[in-house]
This record gives structure tokens, sequence and C-alpha cells, in this order.
């Protein structure tokens, strides 16, 4: 496995040196989740339907997976990936990030949804062992998941983002693609936001694997990393562009303050987002996803 290292912390030398190997991607805490609940916003190609019952993007990624011939390859030979082995050290990885995998949501705070959790990434694992595993990887399996109760069209959908889609190069063991559109972003920002940054101290490597590499399901409702994979399933642009262009829609939502301090101008960035509604989510999307 390779990770991102030990959990950020505003105050420590880590933070401030901002480099891959001291971050880990894990879940914000939240309370007991109720979106298995609402209904969702669900997009079709250009088109976005409001308020449908989440069985619509059920239907809406198993068919497109189906679509796609990795999709239905990934889905038949899953029996077959189950039973290869993996070495000891990626399972006990995998395991070791299973427990912390949405927590907050139904379905993965019991043993049966872990299991299958664990079998989705165990046999990725083993179809592709240039990327084996990584942190993040276990989120965006696990976000497939919630709206794909059938484990071997969820593993497929999976496999679809992961080598259609290339969303394996942001997990490649070297990090080298991760910190190039990690690169890439810095310099997408508007110059304000990016001026104020850079007086601050602060790099990409302080809010951007944790973004990039979990689809954006680890700090925020995992509605809103659903709608970017209705996105992704429905075209043919690569995972890093659209999220990249989610993140920069993020910055310029952000309402920064007017000091200059790290820790300030950090903690907006990171926590500043958590805060939004339901409408503010959706605005910051439609304009990633719907007007470009």
């Amino acid at each position: 496995m390779h990770g991102v290292g030990e959990v950020l912390g505003y105050n420590s030398a880590a933070s401030r040196r901002g480099t891959l190997a001291e971050l880990q991607v894990v879940r914000y805490p939240t309370v007991p989740s109720l979106e298995q609940y609402k209904n969702v916003d669900v997009q079709v190609g250009g088109r976005l339907f409001q308020q449908v019952p989440p069985k619509r993007r059920t239907d809406l990624w198993a068919n497109l997976t189906r679509m796609t011939f990795t999709g239905r390859e990934s889905v038949m030979k899953y029996p077959g990936l189950q039973a290869q082995t993996v070495s000891q050290k990626t399972c006990g990885e995998i395991e070791k990030d299973i427990p912390r995998t949405f927590p907050d949501v139904p379905g993965f705070n019991d043993p049966a949804g872990q299991r299958r959790l664990m079998r989705i990434l165990r046999s990725y694992a083993a179809l592709d062992p240039e990327v084996g595993y990584c942190q993040g990887m276990n989120f965006v399996a696990g976000l497939i998941l919630k709206y794909l109760p059938n484990e071997s069209e969820a593993f497929g959908t999976f496999c679809v983002l992961m080598r259609d889609r290339n969303y394996r190069e942001l997990f490649l063991p070297d990090m080298t693609q991760l910190q190039h559109r990690m690169s890439q972003l810095e310099g997408m920002l508007p110059p304000n936001i990016s001026a104020k940054l850079r007086n601050c101290g602060i790099s990409p490597a302080l809010y951007a694997p944790q973004w990039l590499l979990s689809c954006f399901s680890n700090e925020f409702p995992t509605t809103f990393g659903a709608r970017i994979i209705d996105a992704l399933l429905g075209g043919q642009t690569l995972v890093a562009e659209v999220l990249m262009r989610v993140a920069l829609e993020i910055f310029r939502a952000i309402d920064f303050p007017g000091q200059e301090d790290f820790e300030t101008v950090l903690r907006t960035v990171r926590e500043g987002p958590r805060k939004w509604n339901e409408q503010q989510l959706s605005a910051v999307l439609t304009r990633a996803l719907l007007q470009q």
C-alpha cells in the first residue's frame, strides 16, 4: 500500500511543510448520515434531474457500466478475482482503512457491509497489481457501493472509473501524476486566491489529496461525490480533469477572511465548504459540470 501519511494537523510542522508523505485520506467526522432517506439530484449528460429517488442513480450507474466493455468484463471477472492471492501487506492496509470508510453511513458500519467493500478493494488489487491499493480508493469504492448494492456491478463501475476514466493515474505508487495534477490545479486558481495561498505558505498538498483521492466524499456529503460520478460515467472526460474543475469552483465560492495567516486561511479552505447547504453545494457542481 502506498498511503499518504499521517493525519493532517493544522498546528503541526508537517502541516506547514505540506508534503504528500504527511497526509492521510480520512473521513471528516459527521453526525449519523440520513442521506439514504432523501431524494437526490442526478445528472444525466447535460441535464440535471432534481430531487429524484436514489434508485434513479442506481439504475443510471448500472446501465452506463453495462454499456462499456470494461464494465461488462470486470463484472464477469469479479468472482475469479476474489479467489486470487493478494499480498498480506496489501490486505492488512485495506483492512485498516475499511472501518474508517463512511462510519457515519449505514451499510458501512456493520461487518457485512465492510466485507463487501473489502472484497471489491482486494479484487481490484489483484486485477491491477501496479496500483494495488492506495488510501482514497476505499472512499471511491464505498461511494459506488452506497448506490449499487449489487457487488459485482459496483466493482464494474469502480473499474470503469479507474481504467476507462484513468482515475488510476492518481493512485500510482510514485504519486507523480497526483503531484502533476495538484500543480495544474494550483495554476488554475484565480490570481487573488493563488496569491493569498502562496503568501500563507499553503501548498496544494494540504488540501488537494483529500479531495482528489476520495472524489470529495471524505469531506463533503456523499451526494456531492455521487453527482460527480454521474458526470464521469455519462461522459468521456478523465477523472482528474473533472475533479480539478470541481476544486476550482469550490475555491471560487469560498469566502476568504481578510487576514492572511496560515491557520486561518487553511481552516477556511478545509472547513468552510463543510458548512455550505445543499443549494450552495449544488450550485458549485452545476458551475463545474454543466457550465463549461
